[in-house]
């Protein structure tokens, strides 16, 4: 990377199964005779915003709510623009630094980062290869070249920036798909040979180089030791803390930062700071200068013009300063919900004195308030409504379809070129009439965001704070972000009307990573025949992405299109899908709530469902257990046929082991697990987040836990018990690989599962829980 770049901008963040991390140096763009003041912008992943914090006060000044997901944060050269790159909604957004507003956003996800003379950037959007390259001026698209290299998970600029390094990394498999040891070199020039790639150490998540000097570093997210690569190619391990995730050097390069966190195996991330000279041959020299436990998740980090380090805490949802010299915390500002990148911009004191003269709603969160009001000010609060759905649509198999239509056009440029008129018989036979498909839902929503939705054919949803659980009638169920926007649209008179901006955003408190809502900040009318429309959430009508359509003339919804991560993503792209919405009529129910009761849904742009809404009413005091994402609802009956355990003298009883292939999906049949909960079997490929989880863990997912030397502690509980909770999780602080959770299936009140092993107790018992996790967690038997 040139010189210029990297003193300006040196790194990129880490995602962590569903979470991010970062580290990025402080950009200095604005002339010095400016006076300055320093402002941090924090990428609050769960929070879908970007959060801006003058520093030296620690106070928030804005939230900008560009998209869904903001997981990178790359500043321009010329400190004017921060360019914010989103997960789930798969765009960049351009954010002007002067105003603070968005000026355009470019479809590409990330990594990103701009060429050495600012004046263009380029990005993948993982996991695609195609590597776009964008102009920085107005975001235009200027082209696009094929690279073969997928999962692209950071980049960087050689010297001279004729060549690309890549690095690539599976985030969401978390190093149990495709696993990666080197460093590419791509050329960017088409004469140039073809890439050439470096051993480095497994998992490669990060690339920094060494300005004006011949070395390539790389953090090995799956060792305990950085890659030092020369330009010859040679390299070398550097020993540092567990699983390192962020580098940062210093503007002169004689200070080398690194942040580590190892989430596998323990909750307590460190920084290690060494005296750098890469003027050393023939290797440079890394001296130890200070180390620290940082007590919490250091997924992101910055150095400060003054070389005070700023460490993005995920877990405990803040930014901590750290003494340059010995590491120690100095003091905390609050953050967002999973707060994944960070970076620090010196920018005009006008820019900044501005910025807080307009308060904490930008002018176009302001505007889209002014649309809701009429929507909020026609239905009145309530506890709760319920109603029916009747869906209907018709169903064609694609294959007929493709047929009716490639023999329609056959016969067509038969007519045109043979010119002759064709008989009855050599007609095409009519097509088969599509088969018309039903389903009925029953519906439930309490005040202010829980959803419960059971299907006529047995299944049942429950959404609440930003997750949703589906759980079928014979027991299997799977979780997902997700933000039910319809719901939150209904419910928009039980909010005041901040609070109405942040939850259709999808900023509520708890919210998982990944989960979607509207981009508050991109707002537009659009003029369509006689009818004006306020556009929410995009820019330009036809961008895939959610968005919220507003008849300005009435304040009543035209259209609302959510987008859901609908399952674990996989490495080939991202499994979302797309609810279109339209609304018809309204009815308003006794008491004053107004519900939509005809609809339209288009979805994933493939077929139309018609939907009316039939027995909608008030609900005096909805009963709170129906609405339990840890019990499930009270509903399903898993498939376990429970095998005979014996005892061995060891915590615990042995449970006969099951054949344990891979499932490809949630839904997939397999045989019953031989215990409740189960010990071994059938898994799915992923894993499931180590800590405390809110709501029930998946039997497929957690069986991957317990074979990579996991240990899950499920309790069952009928109504809210945190002090249950409490206890288990002081028991369980010492260890890494451990699971708590609610476990509505138990027979018992407290199960305790590892590999092949269970206990059951009828209470907290905790010498008998510590004996247990110390024989079997961390026992990989993968």
């Amino acid at each position: 990377m040139a010189r210029k770049q990297w003193t300006l901008c040196c790194s990129r963040i880490l995602l962590v199964g569903l979470t991010l991390l970062g580290w990025t140096v402080a950009c200095s763009a604005p002339p010095e005779e400016e006076e300055t003041v320093l402002l941090a912008y924090v990428a609050n992943a769960g929070g879908n915003h970007v959060q801006v914090i003058d520093v030296a006060a620690g106070e928030t000044l804005r939230r900008i709510y560009a998209g869904s997901t903001p997981w990178r944060l790359v500043p321009a050269p010329d400190g004017h623009t921060l360019w914010v790159q989103h997960w789930l909604s798969e765009t960049t957004a351009i954010v002007d630094l002067a105003t603070h507003e968005v000026r355009t956003t470019v479809p590409v996800r990330g990594p990103g980062i701009f060429d050495p003379t600012g004046e263009r950037f380029f990005s993948f959007s993982w996991p695609v290869s195609e590597l776009a390259v964008f102009g920085t001026a107005g975001g235009e698209r200027l082209e696009a070249r094929p690279t073969g290299i997928s999962q692209v998970y950071d980049l960087a600029f050689a010297d001279g920036g004729e060549d690309l390094f890549l690095v690539r990394f599976d985030p969401v498999s978390e190093g149990l798909g495709d696993r990666y040891a080197y460093l590419l070199r791509f050329p960017l020039s088409a004469d140039r040979p073809v890439p050439g790639s470096v051993r480095t150490g497994t998992g490669p998540v990060t690339v920094l180089v060494v300005p004006d000097q011949p070395f390539v570093l790389t953090a090995d997210s799956e060792t305990a030791a950085l890659s030092l690569v020369n330009i010859h190619g040679d390299g070398r391990t550097v020993p540092t803390c567990r699983s390192p995730r962020r580098l940062a050097l210093s503007p002169d390069a004689t200070r080398l930062v690194v942040l580590c966190w190892d989430r596998d195996n323990g909750r307590y991330g460190q920084a290690v700071a060494y005296r750098a000279d890469f003027t050393a041959r023939p290797w440079p020299e890394l001296t130890e200068e200070a180390s620290a436990d940082l007590g919490g998740g250091p997924v992101a980090g910055a150095v400060a013009p003054d070389g005070a380090l700023w460490v993005l805490d995920q877990p405990g949802r803040r930014l901590v300063e750290l003494d340059p010299a010995t590491l120690e915390p100095r003091r905390g500002i609050a953050t967002g919900e999973v707060p994944a990148d960070v970076v620090l911009i010196e920018v005009p004191k006008a820019w900044r004195d501005a910025l807080a003269a307009g308060g904490i709603e930008s002018p176009n969160q302001r505007r889209v308030q002014e649309f809701l009001t009429p929507l909020r000010e026609a239905s009145a609060p309530f506890a709760g409504v319920r109603w029916r759905e009747k869906i209907a649509w018709q169903d064609t198999p694609p294959t007929e379809q493709t047929e009716q239509t490639e023999q329609t056009e056959q016969t067509e440029q038969t007519e045109q070129t043979e010119q002759t008129e064709q008989t009855e018989a050599d007609a095409p036979a009519a097509p088969e009439p599509p088969v018309l498909q039903q389903r009925v839902l029953d519906i439930a929503l309490a005040a202010p965001d829980q959803l419960r939705r059971k299907g006529s054919e047995g299944s049942l949803s429950l959404a609440a704070g930003g997750t949703a659980l589906t759980v079928r009638d014979d027991g299997r169920f799977w979780t997902t972000p997700r933000q039910e926007l319809l719901s939150r649209l209904i419910a928009l008179p039980n909010f005041a009307p901040d609070e109405a901006l942040r939850r259709l955003a999808g900023d509520v408190p708890g919210n998982p990573y990944g989960a979607g809502g509207l981009a508050i900040d991109l707002v537009t009318t659009v003029e369509e025949g006689n009818r004006r429309y306020a556009l929410i959430g995009a820019l330009e009508p036809d961008q895939p992405v959610a968005q919220l359509w507003i008849d300005t003339a009435t304040g009543r919804p035209v259209t609302l299109i959510e987008k859901f991560l609908a399952a674990p993503m996989q490495p080939t792209g991202s499994s979302s899908a797309f609810v279109e919405t339209r609304f018809d009529t309204f009815q308003t129910l006794d008491g004053g709530v107004l519900l939509p009761t005809r609809m339209e849904r288009v979805l994933d742009g493939q077929w139309v469902q018609q939907v009316a809404v039939e027995d909608a009413e008030v609900l005096p005091e909805p009963t709170v257990g129906d609405f339990a994402l840890a019990t499930l609802g009270n509903f399903g009956t898993p498939p376990v046929t429970v095998a005979a355990t014996t005892t061995d003298g060891q915590p615990g009883r042995a449970v006969p082991m099951l054949e344990h292939d891979y499932l490809d999906d949630p839904w997939q049949a397999h045989g019953p697990y031989n215990s409740n909960p189960p010990t071994s079997g059938p898994r799915l490929r992923g894993l499931a987040p180590w800590g405390v989880s809110p709501v029930p863990v998946p039997w497929s997912l957690q069986v991957h836990n317990l074979e990579h030397g996991g240990v899950v502690i499920q309790y069952r509980c009928s109504e809210p018990c945190p002090q249950l909770t409490d206890q288990l999780t002081r028991v369980a602080a010492p260890w890494g690989r451990v699971i708590i959770a609610p476990g509505p299936f138990l027979e018992a009140r407290i199960a305790l599962t590892a590999w092949g092993r269970i206990d059951l107790l009828d209470e907290f018992e905790e010498e008998r829980i510590a004996a247990f996790l110390e024989a079997w967690e961390g026992q990989h038997q993968h």
